[in-house]
């Protein structure tokens, strides 16, 4: 998975100007029943920004971690999307939840921006997603 998001990032980078912060969101459930994943996927997530800019960054640009709390609803995740999109933001991570990753891919898809989930297991994700909407998990058909 670390290849791929750094495959990722690297085009993005080409999409930026120069000596600018790449900004990475994600979304994630920081509130409601499913907080103690979206702990987990937040510390995880910026951890892997602070390693990558331990190592100065991707082509000299920083790495920057937007957070956003959806809860996994899926109302809020669209909202969510919408914010990061509108700042800019071309890489999301998450939603974490399945129902919340949905809706939200529909607004990446339409933006043409990156939308990665570690954890929806729903086929219609990326059945249904287009390109640039992808997951690291198994499908629920498949497990």
């Amino acid at each position: 998975m670390r290849k791929f998001v750094a495959g990722v990032l690297f085009l993005l980078a080409f999409a930026l100007p120069a000596h600018a912060d790449i900004t990475i969101g994600l979304i994630g459930p920081l509130s409601g029943a499913e907080a103690t994943f979206g702990e987990q996927l937040r510390h995880g997530t910026q951890q892997a920004v602070d390693d990558v800019n331990a190592t100065g960054g991707l082509l000299g640009q920083k790495l920057h971690l937007e957070i956003l709390d959806d809860a996994c609803d899926p109302k809020q995740s669209v909202t969510a999307a919408n914010q990061l999109i509108s700042k800019g933001v071309k890489f999301i991570v998450g939603p974490f939840c399945s129902a919340s990753a949905i809706p939200a891919s529909k607004v990446v898809l339409e933006e043409k921006a990156v939308l990665i989930s570690p954890s929806a297991t729903n086929p219609k994700l990326t059945d249904e997603g287009g390109p640039g909407i992808f997951r690291v998990c198994g499908r629920d058909d498949q497990q």
